[in-house]
């Protein structure tokens, strides 16, 4: 079910929108109100929580399954969950020449208004807070569950000295911001450890989870209010992404050091039970390739997990569609 299509952004949107997720109109559009009025008082009962992260323990080799939801008793139902973040790691290049911001985020944020899924947001300041919260208080409140993040406590946070080290080595090369910006790095990790933390507490009791970058509508035009459901012939035993590249049988160090994508990272999404292996396989991944002197996004881990040539990392029992 990989989508096949060009490297260029507008066109993974286009074909997420037509074929990784069906847009059903529920309501009246949505007017935004500026971005002043978003930061201004609180106008909504959404409230806020932390939560404690896993233990890096689940991190190490272990034939023990996972499940969701363990001691719960009710049915699950066949709604998506859409979990999200926004980690402020400021201004940043990307690629040879864009330049993205904080502020440049929060416009993105916008697009949260419309989605009528159970969504999670994981964030880290007041500011982001109260934003998130203006902007989902005309949905029904328990549509809208957000966790206050301390990056100091996350393990995908805990990497970033060493990541740092590995980009500093002088012929290590300079792709923006992947191999530039340790944080960046971080930041793409975090997302499959906030992830795990969901599944594992699943506040709505859903079956389905996806990932989904603030920023992957941010050239929709439309104000129409969508939900987001599984895309056709899912597949539960396998998580789903949308393929930017044919891949190739490459090295790892080849992937890493020339900057080579197969699938997007933007968007993802799976079983409850599917997910928890997948994001546990990953997160060893990470470990792996850092003891290996290497690192890069997400995107370049998981293209090499699957490679025979990857630092005799084992490859994954998850499978993508």
């Amino acid at each position: 079910m990989i989508l096949r299509k060009n490297g260029l952004c507008a066109v993974i949107l286009t074909s997420l929108v037509i074929s990784i997720i069906y847009f059903l109109s529920v309501g009246k559009k949505t007017d935004y109100p500026n971005f002043r009025e978003l930061q201004g008082p609180i106008t909504t009962d959404v409230k806020y929580e932390e939560v404690s992260f896993f233990k890096p323990d689940i991190l190490q080799p272990s034939n023990e399954s996972l499940s969701v939801s363990p001691n719960s008793r009710e049915p699950l139902s066949e709604d998506v969950t859409i979990v999200t973040a926004f980690i402020n790691i400021g201004k940043f290049q990307k690629g040879e020449g864009a330049t993205f911001t904080p502020d440049l985020y929060h416009k993105w944020m916008k697009v949260f208004a419309q989605i009528r899924n159970p969504v999670i947001f994981y964030l880290e300041t007041s500011q982001d807070i109260i934003l998130i919260q203006n902007l989902r208080k005309d949905l029904d409140q328990n549509l809208t569950k957000i966790v206050r993040l301390n990056r100091t406590a996350m393990w995908s946070f805990s990497v970033r000295d060493k990541i740092a080290e590995i980009y500093s080595q002088p012929s290590y090369p300079k792709h923006h911001p992947n191999t530039v910006v340790p944080e960046y790095s971080c930041a793409m990790h975090a997302k499959y450890e906030v992830m795990y933390t969901t599944v594992m507490n699943n506040p709505f009791q859903t079956k389905y989870f996806a990932w989904l970058d603030i920023g992957l509508f941010r050239e929709l035009q439309s104000k129409e209010p969508f939900k987001m459901s599984l895309p056709p012939n899912f597949n539960p035993l396998k998580v789903a992404y949308t393929q930017v590249y044919q891949p190739f049988d490459r090295s790892a160090t080849k992937i890493f050091l020339e900057n080579h994508v197969w699938v997007c990272g933007c968007f993802f999404i799976a079983e409850g039970n599917t997910m928890l292996a997948w994001v546990k396989e990953y997160m060893q991944a990470v470990e792996h390739f850092i003891h290996h002197n290497i690192m890069s996004t997400d995107q370049q881990i998981i293209y090499s997990m699957f490679m025979d040539d990857n630092f005799d990392l084992r490859k994954p029992q998850t499978k993508i569609q």
